[in-house]
C-alpha cells in the first residue's frame, strides 16, 4: 500500500510542477503561472486579460486539477 500511494503522489508530482509545453500550428508556446491571479480559475477569459495585464500577450487559460491560471508565452 505505501509504495502504491508513493507512486501516485511522485506522479502527481510531476503532473504539477512540470512546465506545459503546447503545440500550436506548429509553433511552440510553454505556460508559467500567473503571479496575479490568486484565486481558483474558472473563467478562462478572467485569466487571458490577467495575464495580458502581465505582459504576457497570448493571454491565458485556466488549467490544472487546482484549477490555475496559467500565461501562455513563448518557449526558448
Amino acid at each position: 500500500m505505501n509504495k502504491a500511494r508513493f507512486g501516485f503522489f511522485f506522479i502527481l508530482l510531476i503532473l504539477l510542477t512540470f512546465e506545459m509545453v503546447v503545440q500550436t500550428e506548429g509553433r511552440k508556446h510553454c505556460r508559467e503561472k500567473s503571479r496575479l491571479f490568486e484565486e481558483l480559475c474558472f473563467n478562462s477569459e478572467d485569466c487571458a486579460n490577467t495575464c495580458r495585464y502581465e505582459g504576457f500577450h497570448l493571454g491565458g487559460k485556466c488549467w490544472g486539477l487546482f484549477r490555475t491560471c496559467y500565461c501562455k508565452k513563448k518557449c526558448r
